[in-house]
């Protein structure tokens, strides 16, 4: 079942801070090593961070049009 959008911002809001923490790393760090890590996953948490902004505009689209969108209920399955 898909994410509610709740849950696709709180995921957007977590990766938005894993790009800034790696960006400070990029921007701070003197060994090469670390940086160069820190950036790769900057660029793997930013194309994360973008595919969420589009699934976040999708569904709201949707929404705006009145159309039904799948939303996980929030029960529990366990």
């Amino acid at each position: 079942m898909k994410k509610s959008i709740g849950q696709l911002i709180d995921e957007l809001i977590t990766t938005s801070m894993k790009v800034w923490a790696g960006q400070e790393i990029v921007a701070h760090e003197t060994d090469d090593n670390k940086v160069a890590a820190a950036a790769r996953n900057v660029l793997r948490q930013n194309m994360r961070r973008t595919k969420l902004i589009q699934e976040i505009d999708e569904r709201l689209a949707l929404l705006a049009e009145g159309k039904d969108i799948e939303v996980y209920d929030g029960s529990k399955t366990f």
